[in-house]
């Protein structure tokens, strides 16, 4: 067997810059939105047996406040970060191994909800109950979210089929994401 019948691979591209950006913002959007979807209503429960006496509208208030910023980081922080600082981190982690990568940005997205956590906490008259459900239904999404999204990127990226199916989910979640807001917003009869 010459060296010209041996089966040639085709060569990978590097997954850098806009590529994992979008791929990133396309992951990130319906995935952020199930999971803080998910810890919203599982939280929600226990801010309402922590604050029993707060129903009516402020109680109401700080359910809507918080869906508000989940549609808000759904929408605009998800795609933002994934092309500013998420491509800093990204070049930074791109030699460690995936675990460690994802550990990288679930810390980061942690921590960038941090000031929305405490923006809510103290618009609340109770800012320990406030707090609570604002870190469970948009501290643990954000974080997760950036950790899950970094661990099956390099996954996506791998064909093209994977991608051009994040891409349609991407765009379905966007638009799933922006439907939800408009109905929780305005009414089902909006």
């Amino acid at each position: 067997m010459s060296s010209t019948d041996a089966p040639v691979a085709a060569p990978s591209r590097p997954l850098v810059g806009a590529t994992a950006s979008w791929l990133a913002t396309a992951i990130g959007i319906p995935l952020y939105g199930l999971i803080a979807l998910g810890c919203a209503l599982a939280a929600a429960p226990l801010a309402n047996a922590l604050a029993p006496d707060t129903a009516g509208m402020e109680g109401l208030a700080m359910f809507v406040a918080v869906a508000i910023v989940n549609v808000l980081i759904a929408v605009i922080g998800v795609p933002v970060i994934a092309h500013t600082l998420g491509r800093w981190v990204f070049a930074r982690t791109s030699h460690a191994s995936t675990r460690a990568a994802s550990r990288g940005f679930a810390v980061m997205g942690a921590l960038l909800a941090v000031p929305l956590v405490v923006f809510i906490a103290l618009g609340q008259s109770l800012h320990a109950v406030g707090g609570l459900y604002a870190a469970l239904a948009i501290g643990v999404p954000c974080g997760v979210t950036a950790g899950l999204t970094r661990a099956i990127l390099p996954w996506v990226a791998a064909t093209p089929a994977r991608r051009g199916w994040v891409g349609a989910i991407g765009a379905a979640g966007l638009f799933a994401v922006v439907w939800w807001a408009i109905v929780v917003l305005f009414g089902p009869g909006f």
